[in-house]
Formats: C-alpha cells, sequence, structure tokens
C-alpha cells in the first residue's frame, strides 16, 4: 500500500484496506468510493495482471452504450505470454452450474470475467445486496459469475466488445493451482448455484449439478492427490455456509425479473 502511495498516489486514489478483503472486499472499497466521489454512469473492473491497448475501454462504453438493457461487457482478453491465444471472451455458465472461461462465439456468453469487466453503476446498483456488489462472503473466485448472475436476473444483459483488447497473465497474484485458488474456487461454487439458481430450476437440475460436484473428488483422487483433502474441506465448509446464504437466496429469487426459461436460455451445454 505504501509502495503504491508512493508511485501512484500523486495521480491515482489509492485507498488502502485495514486488513486483506479478498478480491470481493477489496473491490467493493473502490466500487462504493468511485460512486460516492464521482458518480460514474460505468465502473470499470481490472486486474492487476493486466495490460491493455489504449482505446479497449472505449470500445467497451461504445458497447455498454448502445442498448439500456446491457448492464455489463466483457472484453477480448488474450493470453500475456503470447499476445495471440483467447484467454476469455468472457464467462459461460454451464447447466450444471459450473462457469467456465467463453473461448469462442459459438458459446453463449454469460457475463464478463473479473479479470476485465465493464459494469453501467445502474446495474450494479439493482444487483447490490445489503451494501455489497461483489458477495465478500465468496471472499475471491466465483464472486464475479454470483454478481453476473444477479445483474442478469434484474434483467439486463451482458454484451461482448471484440474490440476491447487485454492481455492477461492469470493467477499471479493466487498462483496457478495454489491452495488458496483451489479450496475457494471449490467452496465457492456450491454457494453460487444455492444463491441464484431459481428453486424450480434446482430441482430440475439438481441430478447434473450433484454429479459434478461430486465428480471432483474422483478426479483429484486420480490427478492430483495431494488437493484431495482441501477439496473435502472446501465442499464440507460450503455445505455449512448454505444456511447463511438462505436469506439472499429468498430476496434474490422474490426480486428477479426474468423466468426460468429467459434465464435458461443464457446456459451453455454441459461439455
Amino acid at each position: 500500500g505504501a509502495e503504491l502511495q508512493r508511485a501512484f498516489g500523486s495521480e491515482h486514489v489509492v485507498i488502502r484496506n485495514e486488513k486483506n478483503l479478498g478480491y470481493a472486499g477489496g473491490n467493493n472499497a473502490g466500487i462504493r468510493y468511485a460512486i460516492q466521489h464521482f458518480a460514474p454512469d460505468y465502473l470499470l473492473i481490472l486486474n492487476n495482471d493486466t495490460t491493455v491497448e489504449p482505446e479497449f475501454l472505449g470500445a467497451m462504453i461504445r458497447v455498454a452504450a448502445a442498448d439500456p438493457k446491457i448492464g455489463m461487457v466483457a472484453a477480448r482478453v488474450l493470453s500475456a505470454d503470447d499476445c495471440q491465444t483467447i484467454d476469455t471472451m468472457g464467462l459461460k455458465l454451464t447447466w450444471s452450474g459450473l462457469p467456465y472461461r467463453r473461448q469462442s462465439d459459438a458459446a453463449p456468453l454469460f457475463c464478463p470475467s473479473g479479470a476485465c469487466a465493464l459494469f453501467k453503476t445502474s446495474a450494479l446498483e439493482h444487483a447490490r445486496f445489503e451494501g455489497e456488489y461483489f458477495d465478500e462472503d465468496f471472499f475471491l473466485f466465483g464472486e464475479d459469475v454470483d454478481l453476473g448472475f444477479r445483474i442478469l436476473l434484474q434483467g439486463y444483459r451482458c454484451a461482448y466488445a471484440p474490440d476491447a483488447v487485454v492481455y492477461h497473465k492469470g493467477s499471479a497474484t493466487t498462483g496457478r493451482q495454489s491452495d488458496i485458488s483451489i479450496y475457494y474456487g471449490h467452496r465457492n461454487t456450491p454457494l453460487l448455484i444455492w444463491k441464484n439458481f431459481p428453486t424450480a430450476l434446482l430441482w430440475r437440475l439438481g441430478p447434473a449439478i450433484l454429479f459434478f460436484q461430486l465428480l471432483t473428488l474422483p478426479y483429484y483422487l486420480v490427478t492430483d492427490p495431494r488437493h484431495l483433502p482441501l477439496v473435502i474441506k472446501a465442499k464440507f465448509d460450503a455445505l455449512r455456509m448454505l444456511s447463511k446464504l438462505r436469506p439472499k437466496h429468498r430476496t434474490i429469487q422474490s426480486t428477479r425479473q426474468v423466468s426460468n426459461r429467459q434465464l435458461g436460455s443464457l446456459f451453455a451445454r454441459l461439455w
């Protein structure tokens, strides 16, 4: 924090939190500050392991401004290692409740990746819950899909800006396949599903959702047994948190503006 203040404090606002609030809480602090002091029409979330083309933001805003129902915009995020490989063109969400990077126009676009996401402030305000935009119970991983899901449930949609080019290193802070990324990634997926899926879809898709949640255990047993205890702990911790999320589920579903059919059209195939 002190180094950032010295390097950029004369040109940028540097917000220092008293403790590590994770991706969710850290970004929320910035969003609240921006809304309070600048009242912007748009808010950009951009990871600290990215570089950008000069016109990327203008391209995203032009797409967002084209339709009042567009609440969020995904960029064309390329790998920083070779600058040609697609890292993500936003995120897709499958019928199993599992999110994946979208790397083809053929896949339905669900929401932006947290690496680079443009939101209309009005969409963020409609999705806000108890003063939070990103859900701070998630801490990190999955909170981008959770926020995108809530924005979609309010009747907005996500759009893609192919001319908004961003280069992403990926996992520069947490590390690839680190304990923290594995734990929160596996803990937060059930929370995302429980909070946001309408009850009728939960009943309908329950077998597929449960199958893919349980499939992670034999997968890690075969491919990475060292991390299997961590994955099991993550799933049990998620179960313990479900009761805490019940009020959120009730509120989100009671205020949603889309039907199950409309929502289902946004899901990708399981494979």
